[in-house]
């Protein structure tokens, strides 16, 4: 008789310890892939002191995800000043923004390769559907911008 309540016990606690790990097994988070890409028809410079309109490949806005950019270059002199990354955005995918206020400021570190983040949150991009680069300044450095990519990443759905 003492040996059947043991066994019982036994068999109760084992279906409890699986119940337990099925409950945390399920209840982890799940990895979302991202999607990911570069701009193309960027400028491959910008000389000393100036500005460059840019006209780049659009990113479709997934609804309630945030867009990250990841601005990468590097200087063909010593110049360590501010370069400024400019997008705009559409809410069509044909009409774009003249003055979107999405704008990025990543400080020059020389020769070196400068990669930033940048990343625009889902309430910015609540009603936009598509963004793009259109202008880069390098207003604020006396040495050529070069070496320019742009990279894009985003949750996908």
């Amino acid at each position: 008789m003492k040996s059947t309540k043991n066994q019982l016990a036994l068999i109760g606690a084992v279906i409890l310890a699986a119940f337990a790990f099925l409950l945390l097994t399920t209840s982890q988070a799940q990895i979302v892939p991202n999607n990911t890409g570069t701009l193309t028809s960027v400028t491959t410079g910008v000389a000393t002191n100036d500005v460059v309109t840019v006209t780049s490949s659009a990113v479709d806005v997934p609804q309630g995800r945030a867009l990250a950019f990841i601005p990468e270059f590097k200087m063909g002199g010593a110049a360590t000043g501010n370069t400024v990354w400019t997008f705009q955005v559409s809410i069509d995918g044909t009409d774009w923004t003249t003055s979107s206020g999405l704008s990025h400021t990543v400080a020059a570190n020389g020769t070196t390769t400068v990669r930033s983040y940048y990343l625009l949150d889902p309430t910015e991009l609540a009603a936009v559907r598509k963004v793009r680069l259109s202008q880069i300044s390098n207003a604020a450095n006396a040495a050529v911008l070069t070496n320019i990519v742009v990279k894009w990443s985003t949750a996908a759905q």
